[in-house]
Order: C-alpha cells, then structure tokens, then sequence
C-alpha cells in the first residue's frame, strides 16, 4: 500500500521490473510467515511428548552403562554420563517451558 502511494506521489522513483520484485519477494515473505504461524499454532502432540520422556528415561539408564565401557576412570564414566543426561533433559525442560509460554500466551483473551 505504502510503496503505490510513494511510487504515485513521486517520492519512490524506481523502475517497474524492480517493483515487480520488491512485491514478489514481499508476497514469498508472507507465505513464509503464515507456515511459520501455522507451525507455532499447532499444538504438539501429547504421545510424542511421552514417548520422548520415555526415551530420555531409558538413555537415563543406558548412559552409565555405555560410558563406562568406554571411559577409561570411573570418574570420567560419572562426569560424561551426567553431562549427557543433564544437558538432555534440560534441553527437554526448556521445551516444555516454551510450551506452556505459548499455552498460556493462547489462552489469554487477544491471544
């Protein structure tokens, strides 16, 4: 709207074939953006959220096992093995909070 009026009041004097552009790349943009809101507003299933909490649960377990055959101390088995299964499950954590932001954000009135 704004650059017909510019190109129609003389401010904006570029030529038609850049124009075509500028309105083709703005309407690609807004395609992008309407996928991206349609994946933001789309509710995560509740089973894969389990199953995901199902397989940090087993690497929970599996993690010690595996790391200590490789490691060489049982110090290093311990440090590696908890590093794993902490940075995992906080990346885990951090997803649900987001979740329940933008739960929340959708519940509210304007949302």
């Amino acid at each position: 709207h704004h650059i017909m009026e510019h190109t129609e009041q003389g401010v904006l004097t570029t030529p038609a074939p850049l124009l075509t552009r500028v309105f083709q790349e703005l309407g690609n943009g807004m395609v992008q953006f309407h996928r991206a809101l349609s994946v933001a507003t789309t509710p995560f299933p509740p089973q894969y959220a389990k199953t995901c909490n199902g397989c940090l649960i087993l690497h929970w377990f599996v993690a010690p096992l595996v790391t200590s055959q490789w490691a060489t101390h049982p110090v290093w088995a311990g440090l590696f093995s908890f590093i794993q299964v902490f940075v995992l499950w906080m990346l885990n954590r951090i997803a649900v909070e987001l979740a329940e932001i933008a739960a929340d954000r959708e519940s509210r009135p304007g949302g």
